[in-house]
């Protein structure tokens, strides 16, 4: 449905493997011109105004997409289980 200047979408389903909603979920994000990641579970990016901030709630080390280009001020692009890291691109 379009609403206002956007668009909402509204998804009921449940797959065996979650194929069908990854792949429906991925072409929203495109659709939108997010870029949406693949992260392991319990492994979490956010973006607040103008930083991003990846955070490990795992039990293993998780590696974040963070670009070669960009200002990293908190951490690093491997976090160990309940680091945090901040960047800005």
């Amino acid at each position: 449905n379009k609403l206002g200047k956007g668009q909402v979408y509204y998804i009921g389903t449940w797959s065996q493997d979650d194929a069908l909603e990854h792949a429906v979920l991925q072409q929203a994000f495109a659709d939108a011109g997010a870029r949406a990641l693949s992260l392991p579970p319990y492994v979490f990016v956010e973006w607040r105004g103008g930083y991003y901030v990846g955070v490990n709630y795992s039990s293993e080390p998780a590696t974040l997409p963070i670009p070669a280009t960009a200002k990293v001020l908190q951490g690093k692009a491997t976090l160990q289980p309940g680091e945090v890291a901040v960047w800005m691109e």
